[in-house]
């Protein structure tokens, strides 16, 4: 079996932004991306069917959200650990990214600033869709709002993702391959949590081994090394997809998430730029 640095797990459903997703991560360094296939009715791009570097594995049928989420994540990652230095593990709207020093990849700054790691906590950039009613047609070159992190965003819904009190919130990781034991939504359980080396992705320093980020204000944003952008409401359409994609699970019937509820999180506060501009050079480059 060849021997990879850096590998990528997503699920996917009908993104309509998957070509953007890979495209991001192979710039960033990624070498493969393995995608679980759920039940698909989009047709994916051709750039992502014919691409050699990515797998497209069908999922399993499951009823329950939360065991839905990581079961077939951890059924790839069983079968690829050995193959990898490095596991992301994302949904297809979250782009890790450099911030710190932009010109870096995420390959750059996993072998210098987190070359003595293990396991790397990384703040989510909420972002914003600032009402819109359609999807974009390029998400990272259209959506340019995100939250305030300098304000208390509180969280009207229980199921909501970037949980934000007082400047504390939280995000995705990247962690060594070995040392995962199994993946779970936000981050892994390890073999050995004494003899983990953790870190901040946002400080670039020696951290504790969980997800939340505290005291996170824009100051820190500006400054981290690495985050992950979050896009996880672009539009009042991908919110009512969202709505009937949660009715095939159990937790639905007792948490029934409703368009005006979903929409509470969509803060357009702040104007941010960065993935627009990556984006950009990018295609400059191409």
């Amino acid at each position: 079996m060849d021997r990879y640095f850096l590998g990528l797990i997503t699920r996917c459903r009908d993104e309509p932004f998957l070509a953007e997703f890979v495209n991001h991560y192979f710039h960033e360094g990624v070498d493969e991306i393995f995608i679980v296939d759920d039940n698909v009715e989009m047709e994916m791009p051709p750039s992502v069917i014919n691409d050699n570097r990515i797998v497209i594995e069908k999922s399993q049928k499951w009823t329950s959200y939360e065991v839905f989420q990581m079961a077939d994540v951890n059924r790839i990652l069983k079968k690829i650990r050995n193959k990898f230095d490095w596991i992301i593990s994302v949904d297809c709207d979250e782009f890790i990214t450099t911030r710190r020093n932009p010109d870096n990849s995420i390959r750059d700054e996993l072998k210098t600033t987190f070359s003595e790691f293990d396991y790397i906590k990384i703040p989510w950039v909420m972002m914003a869709c600032n009402g819109r009613e359609k999807n974009p047609k390029k998400l990272l070159e259209e959506l340019t709002y995100r939250w305030d992190y300098d304000k208390i965003h509180t969280n009207p819904y229980k199921w909501n993702q970037g949980d934000y009190w007082e400047k504390r919130i939280l995000g995705k990781s990247i962690t060594r391959a070995n040392v995962i034991k199994r993946m779970l939504v936000h981050k892994p359980t390890v073999n050995n949590l004494y003899t983990l080396r953790s870190a901040s992705g946002a400080t670039g320093k020696i951290d504790s081994y969980d997800i939340w980020h505290e005291n996170y204000g824009n100051e820190a944003l500006e400054n981290s090394v690495l985050v992950c952008y979050h896009y996880r409401i672009y539009s009042r359409e991908s919110v009512r997809r969202k709505i009937k994609y949660f009715k095939k699970f159990r937790e639905y019937r007792s948490n029934k998430p409703t368009e005006k509820i979903l929409m509470r999180t969509d803060y357009p506060e702040i104007i941010d730029e960065t993935m627009k501009n990556k984006s950009l050079i990018r295609k400059k480059k191409l």
